[in-house]
């Protein structure tokens, strides 16, 4: 079914293959079954539920997920976090004894001229700023800010705060992102990943392309410069 654009005062939902030629607006849940195409944004004062192969310029809600979310998954909570983890100075491990291409720009920032590789299981409390590729191992947890000419998280990491890529964001599965990631290019999250969290919303935004994979949950608004799509 082919649409100009939709309007609903409560819940909304877009068949198989349905598409509409410019916006979804709905106070309720919106709800894109699997192939649906929505050439401009999506809005829900609610949430928005996406199924497999789905297309869209941008969306915004409380709660942005994919197929096969489960609300009940465990993710961490800033402050949950702060009073657990010290911040301020790298905690020394994954960066190590200051190799020489790594610069102490401040007390809570350090500069890497060249790309970086953190061995799973690393933590890293300072700001990152990475003049290459930042390149991480499992289950590495990031406490600052995060900026880098391109950005590949692996599996279970956790960033409490922004990522920032001069090219693409590519995000393993389980991971967690605090706040915003900004791509000039492609952005990728993975299966399970969770942005931003319940009434700490956060943005999801990439110069070209954001893909995401089942079990995504952001909270908060994704926007692409060409499209969203689900794989």
């Amino acid at each position: 079914m082919q649409l100009q654009a939709v309007a609903g005062d409560s819940d909304v939902t877009l068949g198989d293959f349905n598409e509409v030629a410019r916006w979804v607006d709905a106070v309720g849940k919106i709800t894109l079954s699997h192939g649906c195409m929505i050439h401009a944004r999506i809005c829900s004062q609610d949430s928005i539920e996406m199924a497999s192969q789905v297309k869209v310029q941008s969306l915004y809600a409380p709660l942005i997920f994919t197929n096969g979310y489960r609300p009940t998954a465990n993710y961490p909570t800033m402050d949950e976090d702060t009073e657990e983890l010290p911040g301020g100075e790298d905690a020394g491990k994954g960066v190590g004894a200051m190799p020489a291409n790594v610069t102490r720009l401040a007390p809570d920032t350090l500069l890497v001229r060249g790309d970086m590789e953190l061995k799973a299981g690393s933590r890293v409390t300072s700001n990152l700023i990475v003049q290459g590729t930042l390149r991480s191992g499992a289950d590495c947890i990031f406490i600052g800010d995060l900026k880098a000419s391109s950005v590949h998280l692996g599996a279970r990491n956790q960033a409490f705060r922004n990522v920032v890529s001069g090219g693409n964001v590519k995000v393993e599965e389980g991971c967690f992102i605090g706040k915003t990631i900004v791509a000039e290019t492609d952005v990728e999250l993975g299966a399970g990943t969770r942005v931003g969290h319940p009434g700490k919303l956060s943005v999801v935004s990439a110069g070209n392309e954001i893909k995401l994979a089942k079990d995504v949950g952001v909270w908060g608004k994704l926007a692409a410069g060409r499209l969203v799509s689900t794989l």
